[in-house]
Formats: structure tokens, sequence, C-alpha cells
């Protein structure tokens, strides 16, 4: 039976015992319906374990961990590096991309981006936690302070495939078909979209244009469209590899 999931910041996961918080509670009684003796899984985005529930009193629970260890890297990278946008569409971008598996995310801003925030806001990280207790993904993205468009590109130069958005670019599917990825860059422009020098200087880092298709979507809708066609096109290839397995 696949145990039940649930979110924990770090600093409450500790290595004998969960501290639950009023929300947890509600969530383990009232939702979930556990009880005494119960076992679930508990992550904090960079742990893992399961942990007993323990009655005190009524209403209320202890916990017992029985295990517990790091995560790791994540087998499968996925940089997404985008034109900050409008605080709505940013906190889609985050929220979606989580779900859908992004591990880095890299704002930048541009010469034709919009709105420049200084810095990197707490506002961000809690979307991002918020959508990993939602989605059960486990491991902890990471997300950049916004930095100059250069530079930003200079944060991507381990990734082993990078593509730029651009609809005079092949089908992403095309380019994907070429070889098999660990890791992935895909380069989003701002709602204005990059400039001739912007395109040329990811080219010059390595960055091959591809298309989405034949429309014009907003930032926040091509990003989360690329990135689901990249995780799509990863689990092709694992699941050939399984069957090729079971094959020999």
């Amino acid at each position: 039976m696949r145990l039940s999931r649930l979110f924990v910041p770090p600093e409450r996961f500790l290595d004998d015992q969960i501290i639950f918080s009023d929300k947890d509670l509600r969530y383990l009684r009232d939702v979930l319906r556990l009880g005494a003796e119960s076992t679930i899984v508990v992550f904090d985005g960079y742990n893992v374990g399961t942990v007993q529930i323990l009655e005190r009193q009524k209403g209320r629970f202890d916990s017992r961990v029985l295990e517990k260890k790091p995560l790791g890297e994540a087998a499968r990278r996925v940089v997404l590096l985008f034109g900050c946008v409008r605080p709505d569409p940013m906190e889609q971008i985050l929220r979606h991309g989580v779900e859908l598996g992004v591990t880095d995310f890299l704002p930048f801003t541009s010469e034709r981006v919009n709105r420049k925030p200084q810095g990197k806001k707490d506002r961000w990280e809690k979307i991002i936690t918020s959508a990993m207790a939602q989605s059960g993904n486990l491991r902890m993205p990471s997300i950049g302070a916004p930095q100059q468009f250069a530079v930003t590109l200079d944060c991507a130069a381990t990734v082993s495939a990078k593509f730029i958005l651009d609809s005079h670019g092949p089908p992403i599917n095309l380019m994907l078909n070429k070889s098999r990825v660990t890791s992935v860059g895909l380069l989003v422009g701002p709602e204005g979209g990059l400039a001739d020098t912007e395109i040329a200087l990811a080219q010059a880092k390595g960055f091959c244009a591809v298309s989405l298709g034949a429309h014009t979507l907003r930032t926040e809708t091509a990003a989360l469209a690329a990135v689901a066609i990249v995780q799509a096109h990863c689990d092709t290839f694992e699941v050939k590899d399984l069957q090729a397995g079971f094959r020999l």
C-alpha cells in the first residue's frame, strides 16, 4: 500500500521526530483520517523518511522517525531560464514548473523585460514549497535571484543540452530525438521577446533554437509547455531502456 506523504520545513524534520504544526495535524486527522500507529512518508526538500504517528492525547499526535535519508542529486536536471514577468505569470511558472519537475529556476532581466524585481522574494520560495507539498515532488528546486541575461546564461554552463525557444527554429521534438539527455536548459524570453543581440549571445553560449509550433504563446505558457515536452521525451527513453532490460 502506498503511504501518504507530508511536506514539512527542514527545521521541523528532526532526526527522531517530526514537529507537527496545527495545519499538519488537521491534514493528518481530518483529510487522511490517520490515527495512532499509522506510518507516513515525510519530506522537506532535502531529506525523506518514514514516520510513525504516535497519539499523545485526543486530537494530537507525536511521532517517531523510523528512517531518514538525504535525497541526493536528481537523476534528471531541468533548468528553466526565463525573463522576469508580472507577478501572476511568475507564480504560474514557479507553481506548475515544480509540478512538472523543474530542478532550477533562473529568472533574468534583459533589454525588453517589463518587470525588474531587485532580488529573490520570500513569496517565490513559499510558492515552491506549497507546490512541492501538493504534488509530492520530493526535491527542493533552486531559484536564483534575478540576474542580468548574460550572467544567467553562464549559470547554465554545465547543462548538456541547451535550447532557446524561437518560432523560427525547428520543432523541439526533432532536436530532442537526436540524443539522450540527462540535463536540459530551456531559455524562454520575456513578454517582449529577446533582442537580436541577446539571441546571438545565447547561441554563442551553446543554445540551439527550437520552436513549439505555429502559435504565439505567452511566456508562462511557452515555458511550461517546453518543460512538459522535455519530461515526456526523457520518460519515453527511460521506458524504452526498461523494456530493453526485460528482453535481455
